[in-house]
């Protein structure tokens, strides 16, 4: 049915009906942000591992401890789900504007490619506040998106009714069968704005759109099983000269026992442990313990009453999150610090939060590193509080406390190091999808 609608479409606007579209309009970046997408780094794949592999690309968060050439990475953050922050970031050494998570880099790297873009989710046009005081389409630079081409879609249902998808489908019933491993042949690129891990009905959408038209790429369809899992993303950094990259840690059982607590210690050999659920997010259970208190707050969190709970509540939660999590296993992570920044005089164990666009195609893998930002604790080192407030980033409407800059020396250390292992960290993402 749909492809006898295009077909009719196409006869029937054949002609001056296409260039009534919106046309891609040139806009060149300002220079110091152009070099950030042509400092990209390609690393051929080996022939005997690139076979079976698809083509890709993800929008990626990742946040980080970083400490003077030491970079320890927490976890992965899809890029379309990522708060929205409006601050001064440093763009190839010069002090910048930008709303993260950097959108308008995405859509101007993509402008290098002849596929037409569509964004689905909520309407950015409607000024819809999505963090704090940032719209969505500030925060998507939704005037870039348009310029660059893209189109808007409000579900996958409305999708399949915009005219150029139907003249997509089309085109590709005509040409041959397309290469899996390359960009040049697939129709489209779709990012689907919804969080699809959180609502069923979202899941299933998309999981039945892919099946359906694999003609079309789907931004993250490699990464959002580890962005959506702590336990996988440490996984990917197992084998020699990854393992640098992230804290100690261990997989253990959610049940308490005397000899819990010190089976963790003789693991992780550390002071301090941080605790985490296995697919939180904001910080959401997340809980750092001195060893000598750890068997008191294992009992404490895992001999509470259960209860049905939303894995990712609206108000950060540590403690009380647990008594809700799902999970039959928990994450024990050596405890890693950040080299101590200075807000308004006060002194800070930050976060480090950067962006990437990984992308693979015909056998090679594609790193374009993004800017990033510091993200800091409720509380500082000095203040009164515990020590998980003066070590564990929150979301806060604190401005003060959002969207510390990151010096430029540090952020090209940072991006050295990623340069040296993302490639790698991507391929497994990959090779996961087999």
């Amino acid at each position: 049915m749909i492809f006898f609608l295009a077909l009719a479409l196409s006869f029937i606007f054949s002609g001056n009906f296409l260039a009534s579209f919106p046309k891609r309009t040139h806009q060149s970046l300002p220079a110091n942000m152009q070099a950030l997408l042509d400092d990209t780094l390609v690393t051929k794949v080996n022939a005997k591992v690139r076979n079976g592999l698809k083509a890709d690309i993800s929008f990626l968060g990742l946040d980080m401890k970083y400490n003077d050439g030491t970079l320890k990475v927490c976890e992965f953050v899809e890029g379309k789900n990522a708060s929205a922050l409006t601050s001064e970031a440093m763009v190839d050494g010069v002090p910048t504007r930008l709303t993260a998570p950097y959108w308008i880099f995405f859509w101007h790297y993509m402008s290098q490619f002849d596929l037409p873009v569509w964004y689905v989710g909520k309407d950015p046009q409607k000024d819809v506040t999505c963090d704090h005081s940032t719209t969505l389409s500030e925060k998507l630079y939704w005037d870039d998106f348009l310029r660059v081409g893209g189109r808007y879609a409000s579900s996958i249902t409305e999708l399949k009714k915009d005219v150029v998808f139907l003249e997509c489908l089309l085109y590709s019933q005509e040409q041959r069968e397309i290469k899996e491993d390359r960009f040049a042949g697939y129709q489209g690129l779709i990012i689907y704005g919804y969080r699809d891990d959180r609502f069923s009905e979202h899941s299933a959408a998309i999981a039945s759109f892919k099946k359906k038209y694999p003609q079309f790429l789907v931004l993250d369809a490699a990464s959002t099983p580890f962005a959506a899992s702590k336990k996988r993303t440490r996984e990917l950094f197992e084998g020699k000269g990854l393992e640098q990259f992230r804290p100690r840690w261990g997989l253990h059982k959610k049940q308490y026992n005397a000899e819990l607590a010190s089976t963790i210690l003789k693991n992780l050999k550390s002071d301090y442990v941080v605790i985490k659920p296995l697919n939180s997010g904001r910080g959401n259970g997340v809980i750092i313990t001195h060893r000598e208190e750890l068997d008191e707050t294992l009992k404490t969190i895992f001999g509470t009453k259960r209860y049905a709970f939303n894995h990712r509540p609206k108000e950060s939660s540590t403690y009380d999150y647990w008594k809700g999590d799902k999970n039959k296993f928990f994450i024990a992570e050596e405890f890693c610090e950040s080299k101590t920044i200075s807000v308004s005089d006060q002194p800070y164990d930050p976060t480090m939060r950067m962006f990437c666009i990984m992308r693979y195609d015909n056998g090679m893998i594609y790193t374009t590193i993004l800017p990033g930002f510091w993200k800091v604790p409720p509380k500082s080192l000095e203040e009164e509080g515990t020590f998980t407030e003066k070590h564990k980033t929150v979301p806060t409407s604190n401005n003060k406390l959002r969207g510390i800059q990151i010096l430029p020396t540090d952020i090209q250390d940072a991006r050295v190091l990623l340069k040296k292992m993302l490639p790698e960290v991507y391929l497994k993402m990959l090779q996961h999808r087999l």
